[in-house]
């Protein structure tokens, strides 16, 4: 888990921290394409091993990277949040320790439903982790300053298009319990599932967009990693 952090000050875009991301191996971090869409990529840096946002907090693993090179799913529409994932390439690679892990990423033709974020049969739920330091409803609506995490429920594409409907085929909406939610900030952050098969945290989903946060009516909505995003995902890291 990373945190993206921007450097500059120009237009209406504040400095400091605005989204997360997911570390896939050394150099390449995954997160939301309209976190950077809009962005150069001199006006980002990567924050990994942190838990406090504050980065004249120096803690024991952290570690910080500058963005060489933004790569925007090809089939990304900003206005609809369709593909809504990028990867940035790092100017150094990212030295794996303790508190600093890549998330896996399954292969296109992996089979394994645990890796999948579709939801359970009724009357059970499938659980994924979401983690962030966006905003919280405990602290009025301001933006978490430690890295938190959220287990969700994945919904019935059903429910979710009723409850969202400019959803396409590449979301999937999670939560709407006990009002637990991601909100602002969290976006680019992952959605991951454990799987008992491999005994590791897989990317499942990329934190995209909601209408709010913890409304249980209403639950946030997930890029999706599926097929055609795992396939493009390998082809522009370096993922073995």
């Amino acid at each position: 888990m990373v945190f993206l952090y921007k450097t500059t000050h120009e237009g209406q875009t504040r400095r400091g921290l605005f989204c997360g991301g997911s570390i896939v191996e050394p150099l390449h971090v995954v997160t939301a394409a309209h976190c950077v869409e809009r962005l150069l990529e001199t006006e980002i840096k990567v924050y990994a091993g942190k838990l406090d946002s504050n980065i004249d907090l120096i803690e024991p693993y952290q570690q910080s990277a500058d963005v060489q090179l933004i790569t925007i799913y090809e089939s990304f529409v900003s206005e609809t949040f369709h593909g809504d994932i990028a990867i940035l390439t790092l100017d150094r690679p990212l030295n794996f320790t303790k508190g600093v892990k890549p998330l896996c990423v399954p292969r296109s033709g992996n089979t394994d439903k645990d890796l999948k974020p579709r939801p359970a049969k009724e009357p059970s739920f499938k659980y994924g982790m979401v983690f962030g330091w966006g905003v919280t409803v405990t602290q009025n609506f301001r933006e978490s300053r430690v890295l938190r995490e959220v287990k969700l429920p994945i919904r019935k594409q059903s429910f979710c298009t009723a409850a969202h409907p400019g959803m396409t085929k590449l979301m999937f909406c999670a939560g709407g319990l006990l009002k637990q939610d991601s909100c602002q900030g969290d976006s680019g952050g992952p959605f991951a599932l454990w799987s008992a098969r491999s005994q590791k945290w897989w990317l499942a989903g990329i934190v995209s967009w909601g209408d709010g946060c913890g409304d249980p009516t209403k639950p946030g909505v997930y890029t999706r990693v599926g097929t055609a995003v795992r396939q493009w995902i390998y082809n522009n890291t370096n993922i073995e």
